[in-house]
């Protein structure tokens, strides 16, 4: 898990799925990730943007051009999620991945 601040109460969390742990996808912890997130740094959930990063390969010579990136969204009825690319991670964090 990466945190990016982008104001002292905002924070855009990259979470990285642990593709070699199968039976424990981050896709089934989101709420769990935002609510730890917010008591860890002090913020209201709604000031957290999770992004859940999907690896393609395990190999550390791996493209990050290639991996998935999802933007989460907490909605009254549950999450939302959004493919963004890399390219928008980089430019949301100011940062290249």
């Amino acid at each position: 898990m990466r945190v990016y601040w982008i104001t002292w109460d905002k924070a855009i969390v990259i979470a990285t799925d642990l593709t070699n742990n199968p039976g424990r996808k981050i896709a089934n912890v989101t709420k769990e990730i935002i609510s730890f997130t917010s008591h860890i740094y002090d913020l209201v959930p709604s000031k957290i943007m999770l992004i859940e990063h999907y690896l393609i390969s395990d190999s550390s010579d791996a493209d990050t051009d290639l991996d998935t990136y999802l933007q989460v969204l907490l909605t009254n009825n549950g999450v939302v999620k959004y493919a963004i690319s890399n390219s928008q991670v980089s430019e949301l964090i100011g940062l290249p991945i």
